[in-house]
């Protein structure tokens, strides 16, 4: 990975915002986008273009907690290589200990391949 490169990305993630010590979710699709926006900068990263849909919510037993939450893709520029490198092994936002926040690139040039599928067709089973 360099800075400047562009590549297509994928996060499911809870958008949200701590008000007064209180955690609220974001609810709106212009909402969900401007919170990607300010997560972009601070891990490295600007968005170029993105969608993002709504995927329920993640239930912690454990913590109590019901979180939202929402699937984002689209493309990413590298601005800070050092960061972004951080953001892929860590995450964004809240909810990484529950699987949300993980950030997956890959490059445009890439196929995209379906490996269960491919498995599934294959003449030796």
């Amino acid at each position: 990975m360099r800075e400047g490169m562009v590549y297509r990305f994928f996060i499911k993630a809870n958008p949200s915002v701590k008000i007064f010590f209180k955690v609220y979710d974001v609810d709106t699709d212009e909402g969900r986008l401007k919170w990607l926006e300010t997560e972009s900068s601070p891990n490295g990263f600007q968005i170029i273009d993105c969608k993002c849909s709504d995927d329920g919510y993640i239930v912690s037993r454990e913590k109590g907690e019901k979180l939202s939450s929402v699937i984002y893709e689209g493309a990413l520029k590298i601005s800070d290589k050092n960061k972004f490198t951080a953001a892929l092994c860590n995450g964004i936002g809240r909810g990484r200990s529950l699987g949300l926040g993980l950030l997956s690139v890959e490059n445009f040039a890439s196929k995209n391949r379906n490996m269960a599928e491919e498995m599934k067709n294959s003449p030796h089973q």
